[in-house]
């Protein structure tokens, strides 16, 4: 079963990363399965079940959206204490702040590729909606 990240988050911040990335590839495995299969997509029993693959989808990518904007917000509060102590050094020299710098880079660039995770794959979901939205005769295909 697929599980959005916010339940994902309980347990060891490394094993949070690997949940948060198998939710994604499970996610985009099932979708992409499923409007794979072809079939005739036009008999009403297909329609209404690509209507809740939709409706299922559009759930899921409200999670992932959630995620990446916590995400953002701690990245960039990250970046910007980072920066603070950076301006700090310049001023005051001191090994205290080269720790505190040195610990918020370190924190710093986890963030920033598993930020670059979530934004890649809600991007690659909206691709997903949009062959939802085809497949419901929604939008012209191009």
């Amino acid at each position: 079963m697929i599980r959005p990240p916010s339940r994902a988050c309980q347990g060891e911040p490394a094993r949070y990363h690997a949940r948060v990335k198998r939710f994604i590839d499970e996610h985009e495995r099932l979708v992409g399965a499923l409007l794979d299969e072809g079939g005739g997509a036009g008999a009403t029993g297909d329609l209404a079940a690509i209507r809740r693959l939709r409706a299922y989808h559009e759930r899921q990518l409200g999670y992932l959206q959630a995620e990446r904007f916590a995400h953002l917000f701690v990245m960039l509060a990250v970046a910007l204490l980072a920066l603070g102590s950076m301006l700090g050094m310049l001023i005051a020299p001191g090994w205290t702040l080269a720790a505190i710098l040195a610990l918020l880079l370190v924190l710093l660039v986890p963030y920033l590729f598993h930020y670059y995770r979530l934004e890649n794959a809600v991007q690659r979901w909206y691709g997903l909606s949009r062959r939802l939205d085809e497949r419901l005769n929604r939008v012209p295909r191009a």
